[in-house]
């Protein structure tokens, strides 16, 4: 994704989540001479505004759970770019553009569509906001009760 984003001057790369080593500074200056920003310990107000004031939502894991963070980009607009890998497809469906490998063709592929067709990109901020409204608290209480009465 860093050198994706490396490859388009008009875009800085946002990082959300642990503290950033020395190393991984180094490596991003290195790349984005500056075009980075990075937040930890931020609260769900700040990840809302970083999510709504974002051009996309990239989310290159390799495994995930579930994949949370992708329905969250959705809900406050933001179009996803995410790994093809484990249960994101599952989470986005239709609503996502997914990098086939993780490598920086994919990922730049992904980008580059978005910024050469603004159509796109507002069709996937509509699909994921649709898409975001299947996954809620009470649906998914509703299902786990379910699972339980169905062990009784």
């Amino acid at each position: 994704v860093i050198e994706a984003v490396s490859k388009i001057e008009s875009l800085t790369l946002t990082i959300v989540g642990e503290e950033l080593s020395e190393e991984e500074c180094k490596i991003l200056d290195d790349s984005l001479h500056g075009r980075w920003k990075s937040f930890h310990n931020i609260n769900s107000i700040k990840l809302r505004e970083l999510y709504e004031s974002s051009f996309a939502f990239i989310f290159p894991s390799d495994y995930e759970g579930f994949g949370l963070p992708v329905i969250e980009a959705m809900a406050c607009g933001c179009p996803v770019i995410a790994s093809s890998l484990s249960s994101l497809p599952e989470v986005g469906g239709g609503a996502a553009l997914y990098a086939k490998t993780q490598n920086c063709e994919s990922y730049l592929n992904q980008l580059s569509s978005l910024l050469d067709s603004e159509e796109l990109r507002i069709d996937m901020i509509n699909l994921g906001l649709v898409r975001a409204k299947e996954f809620t608290w009470n649906k998914t209480v509703v299902q786990t009760i379910d699972v339980y009465k169905t062990i009784e």
